[in-house]
Parts: C-alpha cells; sequence; structure tokens
C-alpha cells in the first residue's frame, strides 16, 4: 500500500497558521471530535494507530516551527510548558525543527 500523503481531516485551525498573533489552541479545536474524525478517517484509509499518532505529533511540530520562524526567528531560546513536554518524541522532532534555537522545557 502507498504511505504518500492522505487525505486527512483539515485542521480545524487551519486559518490560524496564516494569522498574525496566534498563540495557542486546544482542546476547544483539536479535541475529542476531532480525534475522532482523524481516527475514523485513518481507518478508512487503512492507517494504523501509530502512524496517526506520528502525524499528528508532526503536524504540531511544524506548526510551531513555521510560527517561531514567521514571527520570532531570531529567538534565542524556545521554552515549552503544559502537557505536550511529558510527549519525548514531540520534544526531539521540535528540537529537530527549531536546531541551532534551544528548546528548554519549564
Amino acid at each position: 500500500m502507498d504511505r504518500g500523503i492522505r487525505p486527512y481531516p483539515t485542521p480545524p485551525a487551519g486559518p490560524n497558521l496564516q494569522s498574525y498573533g496566534w498563540k495557542t489552541t486546544g482542546r476547544e479545536k483539536y479535541g475529542e471530535a476531532y480525534a475522532r474524525e482523524v481516527a475514523d478517517r485513518g481507518r478508512q484509509l487503512g492507517i494504523g494507530a501509530p502512524d496517526l499518532l506520528a502525524t499528528v505529533t508532526m503536524l504540531t511540530v511544524r506548526t510551531i516551527a513555521l510560527a517561531y520562524r514567521r514571527y520570532l526567528p531570531g529567538a534565542q531560546e524556545v521554552i515549552v510548558s503544559g502537557g505536550g513536554v511529558h510527549n519525548e518524541t514531540l520534544m526531539r522532532w521540535l528540537g529537530e525543527a527549531l536546531a541551532p534555537t534551544p528548546v528548554v522545557s519549564i
């Protein structure tokens, strides 16, 4: 089976990627309903949970990295807080995406 780009549901916060001053979003946009929609679409396409989780994690990383490059290109350090700091994959990928800028958690 081809594992190329698949038509996942459009992220509800997608327009925020283009909005100046966007800071954060959470369960109000990426909550249980959105998770169900992504999981259902993954099942329809025969994509397993590990691949779906990796995709959602990378979407998060790329969104954060894009915002830093666009609005804070000279950042000396990126400080991450909240539940995501406990996600080792997210933190590692974020560090790679924002290198050489240090990524630390509080």
